[in-house]
């Protein structure tokens, strides 16, 4: 059992630790057209308008990666935890 839950907490971790990639990157070029679009209808087509426009989803995206980041690090504490309730005794590395 201990094995089992392991490796469902291990997968679970590496799916948290790499949520950028498969869960927030497919979302950026839609969104990029989206308030890029906006931004030239509403007249504010500019460096200053697309970053005003672009700074609440940034955070939306930059809070999601943190929180899962820091659930995989809670994970991978908890991995090394049952892995150091299952070493051998007198095994000291």
């Amino acid at each position: 059992m201990r094995a089992y839950y392991r490796a469902r907490l291990v997968r679970e971790e590496h799916m948290l630790a790499r949520v950028g990639i498969w869960y927030l990157a497919p979302l950026v070029p839609g969104l990029v057209l989206f308030m890029t679009a906006q931004a030239i209808v509403t007249g504010m087509a500019t460096p200053l308008g697309l970053a005003l426009y672009a700074g609440l989803p940034l955070l939306l995206f930059a809070g999601v990666w943190l929180l899962n980041h820091r659930a995989a690090a809670m994970l991978r504490a908890q991995i090394d935890r049952i892995d150091r309730a299952a070493a051998p005794i007198g095994d000291s590395e």
